[in-house]
């Protein structure tokens, strides 16, 4: 997402970004934001993976 700060965690030699941090610099309210992503069926899709 453009203008955001997140950060990037490594951990055995994968990358992993905090989709609190996404939400909290985002206007709406951090849990909405979260509950969301996870209703997305791209997320969904994602984790089943």
């Amino acid at each position: 997402m453009l203008g955001l700060e997140i950060v990037v965690e490594r951990f055995d030699s994968e990358d992993y970004i905090s989709l609190t941090d996404i939400a909290k610099q985002t206007p709406r309210p951090t849990a909405e934001s979260i509950r969301d992503w996870i209703r997305n069926s791209a997320t969904l899709l994602f984790l089943q993976s």
